[in-house]
């Protein structure tokens, strides 16, 4: 059964160049967001990691975001996975992904906890409560 082992959310996330390629960078990890106005328009990255999916099969993930009062102020639309090629499989309870995300300009109506809803195949698979509250100074 697919589960969330790991979300971090931070200010962005950038490629850091090395010999064998780019690997993902966080920049400034947080527990909240802190957006400098509310209402207002507020950017930021997250990595999230899931696990216990079976990668030979087409899979789709979907991420939701509602506001404290349940709306939905961002909807990914279901996005495919790729297929895992036969050399590189785990055992299938280990088998998963890592993903960075960039959510650009998501409309922030008011402060309080908002919810991170996400989707495998059509499924809710996990949620994610992440407060959101006005940076003071």
């Amino acid at each position: 059964m697919a589960k969330l082992f790991s979300f971090t959310i931070c200010d962005s996330i950038n490629n850091l160049a090395t010999p064998t390629g780019p690997v993902p960078m966080l920049i400034a990890p947080q527990i909240a967001l802190r957006p400098q106005f509310i209402p207002g328009n507020f950017s930021f990255a997250m990595a999230i990691g899931m696990s216990g999916i079976n990668l030979n099969i087409p899979n789709n993930l979907r991420l939701t975001i509602h506001s404290p009062d349940g709306m939905i102020i961002h909807n990914s639309g279901e996005n495919a996975l790729p297929i895992a090629t036969k050399d590189d499989l785990l055992p299938a309870e280990y088998q998963g992904f890592m993903m960075c995300v960039d959510v650009r300009n998501l409309v922030i109506p008011c402060e309080g906890e908002y919810a991170f809803t996400f989707y495998l195949n059509g499924e809710c698979v996990a949620k994610q409560m992440v407060p959101i509250f006005k940076k003071v100074g």
